[in-house]
């Protein structure tokens, strides 16, 4: 049966949270990956929720999606303006930032899983919103390349793009002509996977690990011309036999939530291209992590529209796919550039603040 999401504000559910989700809340159907590649089929025994189908786990992850990132307008109220970064790049003047804080009051009313505990804290979202002209132009994508690159190689652009990122895919989950409605609206092209992303982030600071549940999926309605792309933490992936970076030793595995949709608005023909994400790098980086989100986060998320789009190019004109861009030029991911503004401002905070030992 579907998750409740009755709440004062319908689109806050209790999903696609920076809690995250335990492992044993990954619904059935799961197939395990080992590090050689080879894949096993995972039984009722093997810790997966025991009554929860894969297809009404997605469909309670579309259900609150995109009405949470609907509220970006001056019609709803849900997301403010976010004006702190300053002025936006010369260029990118169709760029908005938005931010939106739920609080722990809100986020604590929701039903979800019993093995969630009250949280303490305060989740705060930043977002962007930006348009771009469909065409095979420099400084712009067009349909086939969003789709290709944010939609089917969403972690492979990540690490392709990012040289200190690296990813694998842990588990995934046979979705082939899967359809969920929603309502009145019906979705397909779904995929479910877990993946681990690794960023390196050098010294003084220790490497981190974001497992997460990836889902990408489409609306009929749209005719091939929209998608979402949605990632929840697993907040104990690292105790499962498919867990790869997450149990290595000298890192901290943290959590980011994100939600990311790209659509062809029909009044234009433009692409809309819109991310949300909301995060904590555990460890000495979480006890500064205002300080990180308030100045490196709204602006590494604007930056990473322009790059894209740079790295696309570089796609066209050198036949480069996303699995083969190891050795392009590529740039630091939104977290170790976040890391590197917190390194500095370490600096000027340890003169007066004693660090703790863990980072």
């Amino acid at each position: 049966m579907s998750q409740s999401t009755d709440h004062p504000n319908p689109t806050i559910g209790p999903m696609v949270r920076l809690r995250g989700l335990p492992y044993c809340a990954l619904p059935l159907g799961g197939i395990g990956i080992f590090p050689d590649g080879t894949e096993k089929n995972l039984d009722d025994g093997e810790q997966i929720h025991p009554s929860r189908s894969v297809k009404t786990f997605i469909t309670d992850v579309l259900r609150e999606s995109s009405p949470f990132i609907d509220g970006m307008g001056p019609e709803s109220g849900t997301w403010a303006k976010d004006n702190s970064v300053g002025k936006l790049l010369s260029g990118q003047k169709h760029i908005e930032l938005y931010k939106r804080v739920v609080s722990a009051e809100d986020i604590n009313k929701m039903t979800g899983f019993s093995q969630h505990p009250p949280v303490n804290n305060k989740e705060t979202w930043y977002a962007r919103r930006s348009l771009h002209d469909n065409l095979n132009v420099p400084g712009t994508a067009n349909w086939t390349e969003f789709t290709r690159d944010i939609k089917e190689n969403h972690a492979r652009t990540e690490e392709a793009i990012s040289d200190d990122v690296a990813t694998t895919q842990c588990m995934r989950w046979d979705t082939n002509n899967l359809i969920v409605d929603i309502d009145s609206e019906r979705w397909n092209n779904i995929t479910m996977a877990v993946v681990e992303m690794r960023h390196k982030i050098g010294m003084p600071l220790t490497d981190r690990t974001f497992p997460v549940v990836l889902i990408t999926a489409s609306p009929i309605k749209s005719g091939g011309n929209e998608f979402l792309v949605i990632s929840i933490p697993i907040i104990d992936f690292e105790t499962t036999p498919w867990a790869q970076f997450a149990k290595e030793k000298n890192q901290v595995v943290a959590v980011y939530a994100s939600i990311e949709r790209v659509r062809i608005l029909p009044h234009d023909e433009k692409i809309e291209w819109v991310m949300a994400t909301t995060s904590d790098a555990k460890g000495v980086v979480s006890i500064f992590n205002p300080v990180v989100e308030s100045t490196a986060i709204p602006s590494v998320i604007k930056k990473d529209v322009s790059l894209y789009m740079a790295w696309v190019q570089r796609q066209r004109t050198q036949g480069i796919q996303p699995e083969q861009a190891q050795e392009q030029q590529r740039r630091p991911s939104v977290l170790v550039r976040g890391a590197t503004l917190f390194k500095e401002r370490l600096g000027l905070l340890s003169r007066t603040t004693e660090i703790p030992p863990q980072n």
